[in-house]
């Protein structure tokens, strides 16, 4: 969960209703905050054979789905993907004023949709000698793993004015990046090993306004995961894989402004969690 410790001494008033602002503009850092419920697909390939293509892992996201399959393929590879999100986003406003009047215009539904790439890259390559492939591969890719950030349309009145009684959210984003190097062994024409280092680079950010209090919060950070996997080749047409990823933990850390009639800095910390 966000901390947001202060760094001046305040009174226990604006100190709660500080952190409650916080609390309710950062959501938990985990892969269902930041607007986008939803893990990245990466591999619309592996994605789409399930947990079968642990035992295929014949492209660079190998490394994050069996790292032993970059063992397995010949010469170099290039791989340059993307994923196209088209995600439809609606809350509604909740306040005294909208439950007094529900059909003012700045309690109604609010709606916006992300429209994004999601990029997905890497390289393998295998050692050779005298054009004869060696048993060591190594590559490297980069994906978004989870999250992703949605913006909505600020309330304004008539005139075009913005409106600052209204609880809304303005902003939020909340996803890891992942950069993905690693190492893979052919033991023999059976077994191959496999290991890769995860290094996840978290955003976060939110822009909310009268949540209870007006609030513009935003923190970066990293954190350190593993992949380790193998795979047994019975024969051309029949393997078996296994693969285990650690959790990751990007520890994000921060500043920001809540104004509770006052502006007042903060530190903003996030574990953000996948």
């Amino acid at each position: 969960m966000p901390v947001f410790p202060m760094r001046d001494p305040l009174v226990r008033r604006v100190r709660v209703a500080a952190a409650a602002a916080a609390a309710i503009a950062a959501v938990p850092g985990s892969p269902r905050a930041g607007g986008l419920s939803r893990p990245n697909i990466i591999s619309a390939r592996g994605v789409g054979m399930g947990g079968a293509f642990v035992a295929v892992a014949d492209d660079p996201t190998a490394l994050h789905f069996n790292p032993a399959g970059i063992a397995l393929i010949p010469g170099s590879v290039v791989l340059a993907g993307a994923e196209y999100v088209y995600a439809p986003r609606t809350y509604t406003p909740m306040s005294a004023q909208c439950d007094a009047d529900p059909e003012f215009a700045a309690c109604q539904p609010q709606s916006a949709t992300v429209q994004q790439p999601v990029p997905v890259v890497g390289w393998v390559s295998r050692l050779d000698d005298d054009g004869v492939p060696s048993r060591l591969a190594f590559g490297v890719g980069a994906w978004a793993t989870f999250g992703g950030r949605v913006e909505y349309d600020r309330f304004v009145d008539d005139q075009g004015r913005p409106l600052d009684d209204i609880p809304a959210i303005n902003r939020s984003s909340n996803f890891t990046i992942e950069v993905v190097p690693g190492v893979a062994y052919e033991v023999n024409d059976v077994l191959a090993l496999g290991f890769a280092f995860r290094l996840g680079i978290g955003v976060f950010d939110a822009d909310t306004t009268a949540r209870p209090s007006d609030a513009v919060l935003s923190a970066s950070g990293i954190g350190v995961a593993a992949t380790a996997g193998a795979m047994v080749k019975l024969s051309r047409s029949f393997r078996i894989g296994v693969a285990y990823r650690t959790p990751l933990t990007n520890k994000l850390t921060g500043d920001g402004t809540v104004d509770t009639g006052r502006e007042i800095a903060v530190d903003v910390k996030v574990d953000q969690q996948w």
